[in-house]
């Protein structure tokens, strides 16, 4: 039997990426765009936000004291322990891993509706969707230092998504006025909002084990 929370490879979109493990995927938003949407988003999205949290990475959005939704707590957990399996067993349990990488699709469909990279409203569970995340299933023997040191490597990424994440919230809140008033995003405001989800998904990958490809500094595929 298939397990609910099995890897779903994601339909063919638009704006794409691929590095190394990890693949997310946003189609361009339908023009002209749903204003109405738009200015009440926020309010649309908050069952996903009690589920997934925000759009920023979910470590830095709880310490915001807005919580990192109950999928991603869980999620962490999951890497929690997985960090205990494969350190000192060398496996990845896989019923673990397929419920992180289920957590981290549904966090990027949310990520991308709330930084206003699409209208479409996310579905509760897996269902085909503008913006995809897929994870490549990581190798039998995975790379156990790497692994145990996880932390300390995944830190500078940590740091760097702070300025990033911020810059993400700058650019969406100006989207959000723009497409409000005019019904179109400024110039490349969309653009950075998929490249910093991107980089988020990557090192959120990272960091809850689904793999152990170093992450790229970049925005850009």
């Amino acid at each position: 039997m298939t397990s609910p929370f099995a890897n779903v490879p994601p339909a063919p979109a638009g704006e794409g990426v691929r590095y190394g493990a990890v693949r997310v995927e946003v189609a361009p938003a339908t023009l002209p765009r749903r204003r109405l949407s738009v200015a009440f988003r926020w309010i649309l999205a908050v069952p996903h936000l009690i589920i997934v949290g925000g759009f920023g990475a979910w470590w830095e959005w709880g310490d915001h004291g807005q919580g990192s939704g109950a999928l991603m707590a869980a999620a962490g957990a999951m890497a929690f322990v997985s960090w205990f399996a494969i350190v000192f067993a060398g496996t990845h349990p896989r019923g673990l891993w397929e419920f992180t990488a289920y957590a981290l699709r549904w966090w990027v469909r949310v990520a991308a509706f709330l930084s206003l990279a699409t209208d479409e409203y996310p579905p509760f569970g897996e269902a085909p969707y503008p913006a995809t995340c897929a994870v490549e299933d990581p190798p039998s023997t995975r790379d156990r230092l790497s692994v145990a040191l996880r932390f300390f490597l995944a830190l500078p990424h940590l740091l760097v998504l702070i300025a990033v994440d911020l810059a993400w919230f700058v650019v969406v809140v100006v989207t959000w006025v723009s497409i409000v008033l005019t019904g179109r995003a400024p110039a490349g405001a969309v653009e950075f909002s998929v490249g910093a989800l991107r980089w988020t998904a990557r090192v959120i990958a990272y960091v809850l084990l689904l793999t152990d490809d170093y992450p790229p500094f970049a925005l850009a595929p």
